[in-house]
């Protein structure tokens, strides 16, 4: 037991330091940019940190507390920080003493400065664990292997990445994930329950593909055609709208001299009638929704000239 913890301590300060030295050799890019999925790979360890209850075997049916493997994990996120994941892993001590398990569940992320991201996810899904061998009564060298059950299992945690500056960005360290483990396996009546609160620590590597990128904000032009005009000629104002969502109906607002308070399409007619000689500015605005990003604004510049007698 003593050696896995000192060998995982050992590997996590290994991938620690290969981050710094990479981080030293390349500058990491500031420019912001979040994964569609994200697929984990890594070694974990595995503390059951419990035995199973109510066996009529005597003398102590513990976990083995150095059960090691494997865990392979894929998000997929929705927006920039919240996805979905889903999780499986194996752990064994021996040919006899094992768990595997899958679980299911909401994952979110936020970026930290110098290439760092935090991650949390709350999961449930399912464990198949052996139980640990029981002492046989009456004897002293003789132990039965209760067998294996499947069982209901919360995992609540998170962890830290790490984004290497190579393969454009899409590889990433993950430093460390720890979890709080929750197993009920019932081995039946002949054996006893098993309530284990247990911890689960990985370490390993995060392949990034695709990306989830914001949408550009909208953008409103407006132009006045002609420019140049003698009071009471006819004049109209054009607005070009982009980056409005298909799905969305993008609203038109016109202010400003000869302009109903009523118009709300992409041109608008002004009454130039009466206007004294000077310039003159439209302004235009548009509108897709309440959110950052979702509106725009314009001004559209026109000139009267003098009559000349």
């Amino acid at each position: 037991m003593q050696t896995m913890y000192k060998s995982s301590q050992w590997m996590i300060f290994a991938i620690m330091l290969a981050a710094a030295v990479a981080g030293a050799q390349q500058p990491v890019s500031t420019e912001r940019t979040y994964s569609r999925v994200d697929i984990f790979a890594g070694y974990s360890i595995w503390i059951p940190n419990g035995s199973v209850e109510n066996t009529p075997f005597p003398g102590d049916t513990r976990f083995p507390n150095d059960m090691h493997g494997a865990i392979l994990s894929g998000a997929y996120y929705f927006t920039p920080s919240f996805g979905l994941e889903l999780a499986g892993d194996y752990h064994f001590a021996d040919a006899n003493d094992s768990m595997v398990s899958f679980a299911v569940g909401p994952v979110v992320r936020r970026a930290a400065p110098r290439g760092f991201t935090l991650f949390a996810h709350a999961l449930a899904g399912a464990a198949d664990v052996t139980g640990p061998p029981a002492p046989v009564r009456g004897t002293q060298y003789y132990f039965q292997q209760l067998g294996a059950d499947w069982g209901p299992q919360i995992t609540l945690g998170g962890g830290l990445d790490f984004r290497v500056p190579y393969f454009h960005h899409k590889l990433t360290l993950r430093l460390f994930q720890a979890d709080y483990v929750y197993h009920h396996i019932d081995f039946g009546p002949s054996a006893g329950i098993a309530h284990l609160n247990s911890g689960r620590f990985d370490t390993g590597v995060v392949w990034k593909v695709g990306s989830v990128t914001p949408p550009p904000p909208v953008a409103l032009a407006c132009t006045a055609t002609p420019q140049n005009i003698y009071p009471g000629e006819p004049l109209s104002v054009i607005g070009v709208a982009s980056n409005l969502d298909r799905h969305k109906k993008g609203t038109f607002q016109w202010a400003g001299r000869g302009v109903g308070t009523n118009e709300s399409t992409p041109i608008v007619n002004v009454d130039t009638t009466g206007l004294e000689p000077g310039t003159f500015r439209i302004s235009g605005h548009v509108s897709e929704g309440a959110r950052a990003g979702q509106s725009a604004n314009c001004i559209a510049q026109f000139t009267v000239m003098p009559i000349r007698r």
